[in-house]
């Protein structure tokens, strides 16, 4: 069985399936709380039908202009 079909509520613990809390838009049925969902998710409710592209954006230079601290902090 797969692990996934479950969702725990951090709020009051509720086992909830993935179906039904789907259907709930994500809000635990037992005490009201609202799960966050995934970034695809919501495009998919913010968007007509869902249809979006996705737009290749080019990659930050690291640091255009050397910049250099005066101060010697160690990266971690």
């Amino acid at each position: 069985m797969p692990e996934n079909l479950w969702t725990k509520c951090p709020e009051c613990g509720t086992m909830l399936f993935h179906r039904e809390l789907a259907d709930n838009l994500n809000v635990c049925t037992t005490c009201q709380h609202h799960l966050a969902i995934s970034p695809r998710d919501r495009f998919a409710a913010l968007f007509d039908g869902g249809v979006f592209v996705d737009v290749k954006v080019p990659e930050p230079v690291a640091d255009p202009l050397h910049f250099r601290d005066q101060k010697n902090i160690p990266t971690a």
